[in-house]
């Protein structure tokens, strides 16, 4: 059953990381449900390792980009030379993931705990969701209008903190962080490719600095499932990972992010009404 359970978890974490829907509530779903419990475990570890190396193989194009650019444009500071377009675009989308990291790990280094208690009643993640469902809604082309594109290299910088604002929410279970950047992003000016390929630069550092966090006591101990079963839920979580990015790029791309609105707050209200 082990076995078993390591793969479901990794399925789970995987296509609920990048899905507007909140791994955590749903996580903490799970927990409530099958009385589960979440300790630091290397399992936990691999699973976050999974959905980390989802990303970085998915965008492994513009990650490369914005880190061969941003050296680029040092080494040519150093030298004296005048940097090119190129790197000059790296550079500025480098210091907007910087900048825009900045209130999560603020939130989380001063408040995560106290703000992650709010979220351990099953009812607060149902409350969570709807409101995480609510904001999906707000993606709705009525609600966005005719908002003029902006190229990522030129997002204000104002505006990447205010998306970086949105990405502190997501420390709420039932919160969504691809949902609130993504949102938050799109309802900003940045295109639906530039929005996912922001949010997800911000999640690299996101979840660095949370596994940081998770881990301080030192190297997690095995738990109750072994380093084979850990592993195994790693890599369905990877797996998982990319194939949901790519249903996610898809749906963003046909403006239907909002789609996964009602099934948050239908989830978020089963979950009230069964308490």
């Amino acid at each position: 059953m082990d076995w078993l359970e390591a793969a479901l978890l990794g399925v789970l974490q995987g296509a609920t990381e990048f899905l507007p829907v909140s791994s955590s509530g749903h996580l903490a779903l799970a927990e409530h449900l099958f009385g589960a419990q979440a300790p630091q475990t290397l399992f936990d570890l691999c699973l976050h390792l999974g959905t980390l190396v989802a990303v970085i193989a998915f965008f492994m194009r513009p990650i490369g980009d914005v880190l061969t650019g941003s050296a680029g444009w040092a080494w040519a500071r150093l030298k004296g030379a005048a940097p090119t377009p190129g790197q000059t675009a790296a550079i500025r989308i480098a210091g907007l993931v910087v900048l825009a990291s900045v209130p999560a790990g603020v939130v989380g280094f001063t408040a995560g705990h106290d703000l992650e208690a709010l979220a351990t009643d099953p009812t607060m993640v149902g409350a969570f969701l709807i409101a995480n469902g609510c904001l999906l809604l707000t993606t709705l082309p009525t609600f966005l209008g005719k908002v003029p594109w902006k190229p990522l290299e030129r997002f204000p910088w104002l505006a990447a903190l205010l998306v970086g604002l949105a990405q502190s929410l997501a420390i709420l279970r039932g919160v969504s962080r691809s949902g609130s950047t993504i949102t938050a992003a799109r309802h900003l000016g940045l295109s639906p490719d530039d929005a996912a390929r922001f949010s997800f630069f911000l999640f690299i550092p996101a979840i660095l600095g949370a596994l940081v966090l998770e881990f301080a006591g030192g190297w997690p101990e095995g738990g109750r499932m072994g380093p084979g079963q850990a592993w195994l839920g790693g890599a369905v979580a990877l797996v998982t990972g990319v194939l949901a990015l790519r249903l996610l790029m898809r749906v963003l791309r046909a403006g239907k992010l909002y789609w996964f609105g009602p099934y948050c707050i239908a989830l978020g209200l089963l979950t009230i009404a069964t308490q």
